[in-house]
């Protein structure tokens, strides 16, 4: 049951991590 937790939460890290990348690549 703790693994299913886990993978929407790194999914989510995941998404976060590429919005902040996408941030850093594109000029505000």
């Amino acid at each position: 049951m703790a693994q299913q937790s886990k993978e929407p939460c790194k999914k989510e890290a995941c998404d976060i991590q590429a919005c902040l990348s996408k941030n850093n690549f594109l000029p505000q």
